[in-house]
């Protein structure tokens, strides 16, 4: 008879530090810590590896560091939206002052 169990399996990835060394790290149910939300996140072990090889340039330390999720960019986005509707306020207000300015003129010299 096949005595079939399952073993814990592994997933071990090499990456860069900030030192310069190259870690092994085992990613197989690693959690991530978004930086904005402070929310651990939880990716397949193959998908993490590859958003750190590409998106943090194989740096390990850099991806801890910097790691934003989805929720958090929205976070992050929702501030500089409100940011560039203020900034649109502001200018449509003195494009506004600029027309009254030029209308006063146009009224004075009739």
């Amino acid at each position: 008879m096949d005595n079939n169990t399952s073993k814990p399996t592994t997933a071990i990835y090499s990456f860069k530090t900030d030192e310069g060394t190259m870690a092994d790290i085992d990613l197989k149910g690693y959690r991530a810590i978004c930086t904005v939300t402070k929310q651990p996140k939880q990716f397949h072990h193959t998908y993490l590896a590859n958003l750190i090889a590409h998106k943090y340039n194989g740096n390990f330390d850099t991806f801890c560091d910097t790691y934003v999720s989805r929720e958090g960019l929205a976070q992050k986005n929702k501030g500089k939206r409100v940011e560039q509707i203020k900034h649109k306020i502001d200018s449509l207000y003195d494009q506004i002052r600029l027309l009254k300015t030029e209308r006063d003129t146009l009224v004075e010299t009739e």
